[in-house]
């Protein structure tokens, strides 16, 4: 008698992407900081955040343009919300 062997793992054979039941799924979230709310910036490499700004735009993907409230000034660049924070 010969004893066979199954082997028991990967049903997928490699090369086919088609599979879509690992899909990630990017759901909207509800942005966190609202306009005319006072948030502070937390940039890469500094240890103090700078601000205060105030909120003067929420636009899609959580992005949003801020003034500086001393100056009155609105930043050209869109700031991402995981780098705002708020005073507690």
């Amino acid at each position: 008698m010969s004893s066979q062997v199954r082997e028991s793992g990967r049903t997928d054979p490699p090369g086919n992407d088609e599979s879509s039941d690992e899909e990630d799924f990017n759901y909207p979230t509800a942005p966190l900081y609202k306009i005319g709310e006072e948030v502070y910036v937390q940039a890469h490499g500094q240890n103090q955040p700078t601000g205060p700004y105030e909120v003067v735009t929420v636009l899609a993907g959580n992005k949003y343009r801020l003034k500086l409230k001393a100056t009155g000034v609105e930043q050209r660049d869109l700031i991402s919300q995981d780098k705002l924070l708020v005073r507690a």
